[in-house]
């Protein structure tokens, strides 16, 4: 069973790609995803006080997310995915 988990692991983690900042770009300038100061931005408030880690774009079947990284003022990592068409928050939790 493990083999089958991490199979199906590797399946998945292979749909997902980062996407560099002149892809990033060139997708803003078409109007297809949210400028990233704005969902930091959203996400900011989410955490008043806490501080930006990292933000990556990435193309999640067939969708763009942008993963953010806060450092809470409380010390906690939080891991946000945040849908970069429209902001909705598709994830939210403490990061390990």
């Amino acid at each position: 069973m493990g083999a089958a988990l991490l199979a199906a692991f590797c399946l998945l983690s292979a749909d997902a790609r980062d996407l560099d900042q002149d892809q990033a770009l060139r997708l803003r300038q078409e109007g297809v995803i949210l400028p990233l100061e704005q969902l930091v931005r959203s996400a900011l408030d989410r955490y008043p006080g806490a501080s930006l880690l990292e933000a990556e774009l990435e193309e999640e079947h067939g969708a763009y997310v942008y993963e953010v990284e806060l450092l809470t003022t409380g010390g906690v990592v939080r891991e946000l995915e945040l849908d970069a068409r429209d902001g909705r928050i598709l994830k939210d939790e403490e990061d390990d």
